[in-house]
């Protein structure tokens, strides 16, 4: 089904990319649907990062542009893209003194001038979503204190708490164990924010995404389903591993196991 400008939220077009004479994204072009939860994959150094980076405003393109609701991102003031869009990055700060109940109040600085959002006190739908993920027994511990999985679920909770349009992450599930994986994901799919992810397991992604984009060596391969995009043939080429497809008894969603 074709796509109109209604139905895609963030999008990249002729994107091209080069630091210190080394081209990290050529002509990609990509698009984020409204309200769906996207997910990138490929190999270390295929370009996920990079991709995030330009989408997210915070590395200029060398050419190409990236649209939020068909504008250039870069026409949008710092304050305004905090508004629509919030980021977890893929490591977090290890030196950060605050409690964790202060990181989480980051979170609603974007806000801060609009009517409805100086209360001291967390909102019930604050609180819930804290529960959802575990913080509220963190809240009053230094967020350096953390373990690498509880300082991530802090972070996904402050990102959040910026009540985004957008949510765009870095590799979320590096330092979660796999339940808090599964947990996360379940929760922030159920959401319905529009969501781009990067991601290295294939299964997660055939699980949660709605869509799948495939970067190799900087370049945008296809973008599409899970079942479209996760072929065996194509795991192959682009991984180098061979793989058996089939359906998870309990979800009914594409199932992958891997073999050398």
């Amino acid at each position: 089904m074709t796509m109109t400008y209604a139905d895609i939220h963030l999008s990249a077009e002729s994107l091209s990319w080069r630091k210190a004479n080394q081209w990290l994204l050529k002509d990609v072009d990509f698009t984020a649907p409204r309200g769906q939860f996207t997910g990138i994959i490929g190999p270390n150094g295929s370009g996920k990062t990079s991709l995030l980076r330009c989408l997210y405003g915070f590395c200029r393109p060398t050419s190409g542009c990236v649209g939020l609701n068909n504008q250039s991102i870069h026409q949008l003031s710092v304050a305004e893209r905090a508004k629509r869009i919030a980021i977890v990055l893929q490591d977090q700060s290890t030196d950060l003194t605050l409690t964790v109940e202060s990181i989480l109040k980051l979170g609603r600085i974007p806000h801060q001038g609009d009517v409805g959002f100086h209360h001291p006190d967390w909102l019930e739908s604050e609180w819930q979503m804290i529960e959802q993920l575990e913080v509220d027994l963190l809240m009053s511990m230094r967020f350096d204190h953390l373990s690498g999985g509880e300082k991530q679920r802090v972070m996904i909770c402050r990102a959040l708490m910026q009540k985004p349009e957008i949510l765009i992450l870095d590799e979320p599930g590096n330092h979660l164990d796999i339940g808090h994986q599964y947990q996360i994901f379940s929760m922030i799919k159920a959401l319905k924010l529009s969501v781009i992810c990067s991601l290295h397991d294939l299964n997660i992604a055939a699980e949660f995404c709605d869509q799948i984009a495939v970067m190799h060596k900087g370049r945008l391969v296809i973008q599409g389903s899970a079942d479209d995009v996760l072929t065996e043939p194509f795991i192959e080429k682009i991984y180098g591993i061979r793989s058996v497809r089939d359906k998870h008894p309990a979800t009914d969603s594409l199932r992958l196991s891997f073999y050398l």
